[in-house]
C-alpha cells in the first residue's frame, strides 16, 4: 500500500496506472544485518547490536528504520519488493514481520547499528524476536528516515518507552547551550535509563506504578506544566507514544500552545487496540490525531 492508499483506505480506492511498467524490485535502501550481540540494559529493555555493510548514514536526524525479521535458519531470506505502483509485494505472497524502530546508535567505522527493544506485556512479533535473538540471526533494514530534531534554543522531548531511544539519541546530540525538558514515561524507577543531557536541560521521569502502558495522562499533564518561551520560532518538540496520548498532545500543541507544525515532530508509535497490520488496513484514521 502506498501513501495515497493508506490515507484513503476507507474509500477502497483502486488506482490504475498507465504507461510503462517495471517489474517488482528490491527497495534501493535495503541492507542485510546480522545480530552481533544482545544486552539487557534494563529489566524491560534489550539492546541488540547488528553488524552489516554500507551503513554510512551521515545525518543525525535520521532516527527511524524499518526492520524485517527473518526466521532463524532460513535458507533464502524473504524480502519485500516494490511494484510499478509503489506498493509492497512479497515473493509468492509470503510475508515476514516488519516493524519501525529507532536507531539508538550507529558506528560507521565498525559498520554496526544498535537498536533498543522495549520488552512489554503481550509482545508482538518484533518483541518476541528480540527476546529470542541470537548471534548471526538475520534481519533486513530499510531507511533510515529523517524527522529528528530541528535547530532551536528550547527543546521539549516527551514519550513513553517506545520513544526513549530517540529521546536519548537527541539529548546526546544537542549543543551544550540548549535548554528545555524531557518527560519520559516508564512503569517504575527500575525502568529508568538516564541519558546524558545538556546542563540547561532537565529530565523528569513519569512512573505509571503498575498502570497499563497507554492508559495514563502522565505525558499530557507534564506538558501542560511547561513554561514556553515567548518566541515559538526558537522552540522545538519531539515525541512519541501511544495513539490516544499522541492525539491529546497534538491537540494541546495546536490549539492551546499554538505551536506551528514545523516546530514539532510527534509520532503515534503504537496503538493499544490495533496491531501495525490492523492500522495499515484501517488507514489514516487509526494513525493520525483524533
Amino acid at each position: 500500500m502506498g501513501p495515497i492508499g493508506f490515507i484513503a483506505a476507507r474509500e477502497r480506492l483502486e488506482i490504475q496506472w498507465e504507461g510503462d511498467q517495471a517489474e517488482p524490485a528490491l527497495p534501493h535502501d535495503l541492507r542485510v544485518l546480522y545480530v552481533k550481540s544482545t544486552e539487557d540494559i534494563a529489566p524491560r529493555f534489550r539492546r541488540v547490536t547488528f553488524r552489516g555493510q554500507n551503513l554510512d548514514y551521515d545525518r543525525d536526524d535520521q532516527l527511524h528504520c524499518r526492520l524485517i525479521f527473518q526466521p532463524r535458519g532460513i535458507a533464502e531470506p524473504l524480502w519485500p519488493m516494490l511494484d510499478h505502483r509503489g506498493h509492497v509485494v512479497w515473493p509468492d505472497n509470503v510475508a515476514v514481520p516488519t516493524r519501525v524502530y529507532t536507531i539508538r546508535h550507529i558506528d560507521a567505522a565498525k559498520q554496526e547499528i544498535a537498536i533498543d527493544f522495549s520488552l512489554h506485556a503481550n509482545p508482538g512479533p518484533a518483541t518476541r524476536w528480540a527476546m529470542d535473538a541470537r548471534p548471526d540471526d538475520i534481519v533486513g533494514i530499510l531507511g533510515p528516515a529523517a524527522n529528528g530534531p530541528k535547530q532551536a534554543e528550547f527543546y521539549v522531548l516527551l514519550g513513553d518507552e517506545t520513544a526513549l531511544p530517540g529521546m536519548a539519541r537527541i539529548l546526546e546530540s544537542l549543543p551544550a547551550t540548549a535548554t528545555g525538558h524531557a518527560f519520559i514515561e516508564v512503569d517504575s524507577k527500575v525502568d529508568e535509563l538516564p541519558p546524558s543531557c545538556p546542563t540547561g536541560g532537565s529530565i523528569r521521569w513519569l512512573h505509571r506504578n503498575g498502570a497499563g502502558a497507554g492508559t495514563t495522562t502522565l505525558l499530557e499533564g507534564a506538558l501542560r506544566c511547561v513554561q514556553w518561551p515567548k518566541n515559538p520560532d526558537k522552540t522545538f518538540l519531539w515525541g512519541g507514544c501511544e495513539h490516544k496520548a499522541f492525539s491529546a498532545i497534538y491537540r494541546h500543541l495546536k490549539k492551546d500552545i499554538g505551536l506551528s507544525r514545523d516546530r514539532f515532530v510527534l509520532y503515534s508509535h503504537w496503538h493499544r487496540s490495533l496491531s501495525e497490520e490492523e492500522i495499515i488496513a484501517s488507514g489514516a484514521e487509526a494513525y493520525l490525531p483524533q
